[in-house]
C-alpha cells in the first residue's frame, strides 16, 4: 500500500515585514551600498586622471610665458636674417606649436638658402641656423645677369663687374630670383669647366645654351664644341680632343658638334 506524501509549507511572514528582512531592523535612507560607492570613487578618479593633463595643456598652450620672443639666426652671410625671421613667421606664436620641419621647407625657398635648422629653446626661443647656396656662375639672359648655383638655383641679380663662369641663354626666358634654370646643364656645365681644359689644353671662356641644341662650349680661341647634354660625355670629349688635334691641318674648322659622338661633324 503507497504511503502518502506530507508536504510542508513554510510560514507566511507576519503582515507588513518582507521576506528576507529581519524584523524590527528598517534600512537607512540614503545610504549606499559599498560596492556602489567603490565604483563611484573609481569613476570619479578615472575622470580626474583625464581631465588633468588636458587642462594643463591647455594652460600650456595659452600660457603668455610661453609666446616666442626670440628667433636667433646664424650662418648667414648673404642672405639677410630680417627675411629668414619674416619668412619664419614665428614672433608670438606658442613655443610647443612650433613645426620645425615645416619651417625648414618654407626657408628653404627664400633664393639663397639651401637648407635651415630650426631648434625650440624653452621657454620662449628659437634658433635658426641657415647655410646658404654658393654662387657658382652668372646665367645671362636677354640682357640681364642671375648669380646661380650648382642646383641651377636663381640666388639674385649679379653686381655690376661681378666675374665667374659665364652661361649665355640664347632663349626668350623670364628669370628673377627664387626661379630655376635646368640643372642638368648647369651641372654639365661645371664638369665641362675642368675635365676640358685638362684634356684639351684649351681654356673655357664661356658657356652658350639654347633648349633646341643644348649646352655649347665657347673657348679662349673662339671655338665653339656643341655638346648638348650629359650623355656619352666621356666619348665626346675624347671626339672634341681628336677634331683639335687635327685642327691644325683643317683650316677653317672652327665648331665641332659631338651631340652625337659616333657621328660628329666640324665647320
Amino acid at each position: 500500500m503507497q504511503q502518502p506524501v506530507l508536504t510542508v509549507r513554510p510560514a507566511a511572514p507576519p503582515r507588513g515585514v518582507r521576506r528576507g528582512v529581519q524584523p524590527g531592523r528598517k534600512p537607512v535612507p540614503g545610504r549606499a551600498p559599498g560596492a556602489l560607492r567603490r565604483r563611484l570613487v573609481r569613476a570619479a578618479l578615472l575622470i580626474l586622471f583625464f581631465l588633468t593633463p588636458i587642462a594643463l595643456g591647455v594652460l600650456a598652450l595659452t600660457s603668455p610665458k610661453l609666446a616666442i620672443a626670440e628667433v636667433d639666426v646664424g650662418g648667414n652671410d648673404v642672405v639677410q636674417a630680417d627675411d629668414v625671421v619674416r619668412a619664419a613667421d614665428l614672433y608670438g606664436r606658442n613655443v610647443l606649436t612650433v613645426d620645425a620641419g615645416a619651417v625648414r621647407r618654407t626657408l628653404r625657398r627664400l633664393p639663397g638658402v639651401a637648407d635651415a635648422d630650426v631648434s625650440v629653446q624653452f621657454p620662449n626661443r628659437v634658433q635658426i641656423a641657415v647655410s646658404e647656396r654658393r654662387p657658382w656662375a652668372i646665367w645671362e639672359v636677354r640682357g640681364a645677369r642671375f648669380v646661380i648655383d650648382e642646383d641651377g638655383a636663381v640666388l639674385r641679380k649679379a653686381d655690376d663687374g661681378e666675374q665667374m663662369f659665364s652661361l649665355t641663354d640664347l632663349e626668350n626666358r623670364d628669370l628673377a630670383p627664387g626661379s630655376h634654370v635646368d640643372a642638368g646643364i648647369v651641372r654639365l656645365a661645371m664638369r665641362l669647366s675642368t675635365d676640358f681644359p685638362a684634356r684639351t689644353a684649351v681654356r673655357v671662356q664661356r658657356f652658350e645654351y639654347t633648349e633646341p641644341a643644348g649646352l655649347t662650349v665657347v673657348t679662349a680661341n673662339g671655338w665653339r664644341a656643341r655638346f648638348g647634354d650629359a650623355a656619352n660625355f666621356e666619348c665626346k670629349l675624347s671626339t672634341v680632343r681628336a677634331i683639335l688635334d687635327a685642327a691644325p691641318k683643317k683650316p677653317g674648322v672652327d665648331t665641332v658638334d659631338v651631340r652625337d659622338c659616333e657621328r660628329p661633324f666640324f665647320r
